[in-house]
This record gives structure tokens, C-alpha cells and sequence, in this order.
């Protein structure tokens, strides 16, 4: 299998492990045990106007679903078990060492921010990272979102999977 870049999943895999190895010579532990999350993503949506008028620092984490730009600014989807919120990591706002670990960051890693929360110009709910810290770097790549889980065999069978991917799985998965 590969993605549409061409790399095969083996070469994603060894791409992520060599990551890990850059993190640990940065001395960032890529599996901590503990976060310092004091909000859910729910929690953020519903609270938001007094969020943004008291200008309070929150922790939220989740794991990164999408992730844009590159360089000096990044926007990450964060998914956690209540919802989405976007995170915005600017090199204004992070420390250097912050900087070089979102640089390592993959989609399907579990990431922990801290900061203000705002409307971007898009209109988007945001939280303006002030600092960064990965909770979990992960080694398998989830499967692509149009494309990864198709077959009906495989989503049954590896069933953790597709309540990662499709939303609506994990929403009826809730409910029952």
C-alpha cells in the first residue's frame, strides 16, 4: 500500500520511528505518562465567549486528525473523546524546543497545548498554543480518510480503527 506520494506504509513507518529518535536527542519523551489537560474540546466550544473575553490560558489535548502549514505556522485539528477544536502553533508564541517538536508532529500523534482561545479571521475556534507538548508519537500511520478504510472485512475486524477514522461509527458506537 502506499499513499499518494508514493512512499509505502514500511517507508511512513521508518519515517516516524526516526522522528522518535530526533525527539529523544532533543531529551523529549515521545510517551509521557501524564498530561495537564484541564478542558475538553466541548467544553471549549460551549464556553467559548467567556474563554475569549477573560483571555483564561487553557491544556487541552487530543490527537492531531489534520494538519496545515508549515514553517512558522501550523494549524492542527485536535480530536479528543468529546470532539474537534482547532490549534494554532506560531513561532511567535513557542519556545524554540516547542518549535522543533512540531516540526516532528504526524497526524495520528496525541498532542497536548496550552494557551488563549480565539477566533482566527476564517472564523474558526482556535486555541493560540503558547506551548506544545507531545503525549504520544505514533509509529502506523491511520489510514487516509477518503481512501483507507473501505473494505468492509477489514473495518470490522480492526474495528479500533475505524472508530479512529469515521466519526459517524464512533457517534452510533456512543449512542448504543
Amino acid at each position: 500500500m502506499s499513499n499518494e506520494l508514493g512512499a509505502t506504509e514500511k517507508d511512513l513507518i521508518e519515517n516516524r520511528k526516526n522522528k522518535i529518535a530526533e525527539l529523544e536527542k532533543l531529551g523529549v519523551n515521545p510517551y509521557p505518562s501524564e498530561t495537564d489537560r484541564n478542558i475538553t474540546a466541548a467544553e471549549i466550544i460551549d464556553q467559548q465567549d467567556e474563554l475569549i473575553k477573560s483571555e483564561k490560558n487553557i491544556t487541552a489535548a487530543g490527537r492531531i486528525m489534520a494538519r496545515r502549514g508549515h514553517g512558522k505556522l501550523s494549524f492542527v485539528d485536535l480530536v479528543d473523546e468529546s470532539g474537534k477544536i482547532q490549534a494554532v502553533l506560531r513561532a511567535d508564541f513557542l519556545s524554540e524546543k516547542d518549535l522543533e517538536v512540531v516540526a516532528l508532529l504526524d497526524v495520528g500523534d496525541f498532542l497536548e497545548v496550552s494557551g488563549k482561545v480565539f477566533i482566527t479571521k476564517a472564523g474558526e475556534l482556535s486555541i493560540e498554543a503558547h506551548s506544545a507538548k507531545i503525549l504520544t508519537k505514533s509509529i502506523r500511520p491511520l489510514p487516509e480518510q477518503w481512501f483507507g478504510l473501505k473494505d468492509v472485512e477489514t473495518r470490522y475486524r480492526e474495528r479500533y480503527v475505524d472508530l479512529i477514522v469515521n466519526s459517524e461509527v464512533k457517534e452510533k458506537f456512543y449512542i448504543r
